[in-house]
């Protein structure tokens, strides 16, 4: 699965947070997606208490890290443990990730930049 971003890269938080990113990424990567349904169970979603399998129409699994292209990047602050999910990236591949904050914008980094948040993997099942 691959897909091109430069388009992205740029927009501002305002036209594109987090969770949309994550849906349109998703899309160009093949995934089939229900914008609605997965914009929902993102923003809900609480690591270490939610199913993953109730994200997609695809089965998934944790992962200590990402594997390949198209898997999901779930953070949360440290200080703040037993909340939901408060940001959201995509494994693209190259150990890189793409992801939308409101300092910079839709923008690639390396996936060991995500700290100061906790990371929850959602991989793809095979």
């Amino acid at each position: 699965m691959s897909g091109t971003y430069d388009d992205l890269i740029g927009t501002p938080y305002s036209e594109m947070d987090c969770f949309q990113l994550t849906i349109c990424v998703l899309k160009r990567m093949g995934f089939a997606t229900e914008a609605d349904f997965t914009n929902q169970w993102i923003r809900s979603y609480m690591p270490g208490e939610t199913d993953p399998e109730e994200i997609l129409a695809y089965e998934t699994e944790e992962a200590d890290e990402p594997r390949k292209p198209g898997d999901i990047l779930v953070m949360k602050t440290k200080d703040n443990p037993g909340t939901r999910a408060t940001h959201v990236g995509v494994h693209i591949g190259k150990n890189l990730i793409i992801h939308s904050t409101r300092s910079v914008g839709v923008h690639v980094v390396p996936y060991r930049v995500v700290e100061p948040y906790t990371v929850e993997v959602i991989s793809w099942k095979e």
